[in-house]
This record gives structure tokens, sequence and C-alpha cells, in this order.
């Protein structure tokens, strides 16, 4: 006996796996790009991480290294790759005479699409951990971590030293010269 779909659900079920072939691919495409151990001693400046109005003018000393720092923000970077098919998306979705017009994506699979891998995401966190930082949320679109430490942490995590700084009579607190980060 031969079980015939009609073709309305054969379409529909053509649908579903292509979808699915394309989440399976789409996850196959967020490779690792952290492929070594994280070695701390192995470190690289971040450009332009320190803000342009942390500057000596507005500085007034360096923080106490026990005082709190919370819900600090690590911004994950997306691959070059990633930005140009990102750049091509927004375009499609502002496109009338595009398939992908006005189809936005959920933050789950923005994260999917354009967020670090698994593993990566992974990793960093495990990283900061081992650094004596508490993690809080993780973006679902995984381009941000959110965590907590004091500021000896931070200065020694990240190679720079923390101050505050005093902008239009109001007081905050930024690393006092760019990050580095394993």
């Amino acid at each position: 006996m031969t079980n015939k779909l009609s073709p309305g659900l054969s379409s529909t079920y053509q649908l579903i796996v292509t979808l699915l072939a394309l989440t399976l691919i789409v996850h196959a495409q967020l490779p690792s790009r952290v492929t070594q151990t994280i070695d701390n001693n192995a470190v690289v400046r971040v450009p332009h991480s320190t803000h342009p109005l942390a500057t000596a003018a507005n500085d007034r000393g360096r923080l106490d290294s026990s005082q709190r720092l919370e819900r600090m923000v690590l911004v994950l970077k997306p691959s070059a790759a990633q930005q140009a098919s990102l750049a091509r998306l927004i375009d499609a979705q502002h496109n009338r005479n595009s398939a992908s017009f006005h189809q936005w994506l959920t933050p789950d699979q923005f994260g999917a699409q354009f967020g670090v891998s698994d593993a990566d995401l992974k990793k960093t966190t495990a990283w900061l951990e081992q650094n004596g930082f508490e993690v809080g949320n993780v973006a679902r679109g995984k381009q941000w971590v959110e965590f907590s430490g004091s500021v000896a942490q931070v200065e020694r995590a990240f190679r720079t030293e923390m101050h505050s700084f005093a902008v239009k009579d109001q007081r905050h607190v930024a690393n006092a010269s760019d990050i580095s980060i394993p």
C-alpha cells in the first residue's frame, strides 16, 4: 500500500523539511572562533575601547580596588562574514520586492545567524568566571554577556585601570586606558 500525500500537504512537508535543513545549515555556519586554550598571558589591546570623555581633564582618580562594579557588558563582535550577511538581510528586509521584506528575526534566530557560536559563548563565560566575575544575563542574540565583579578583578582581567571621571558635574566610572583581552 502506498501513501500518497495531497499536493497541499506535500508542499507543506517540503517547506518544513527545507526550514529544518536551513536551520541545520545556519547552526553549522557558526564555527568556533576561539580555537585555542585561552591564555591570560597572551593578550591583545582592543583599540578605541576607552570612552572619549575618559580624559585627563575629567579624571578624578583611580577607584578603590575593592569597589564592586555591577552589570558590566562584554560585547562580542560578529565575524566580517556575519556583518556582511546582516547588512544584506537588513537591506532585504526593507526592500518591498524582497522575499525577506518585513520578515523580522526573533532574538534566538538572530543569535543563530549573527551571534557567536555556543562553544565560543561557553568559553567566554568560563573565562569570565575563572577571573572571578559573576556572569549575569547573556543576550539571546549572542552578542553580549553581562557580568559583575570588583575593580581589582576588572583591572587584572582586562589590563587597565578603573577611574572615576566627572563630566558635566556627573560622576562616571570607566577604564582609563584601552582594555586588553586574551
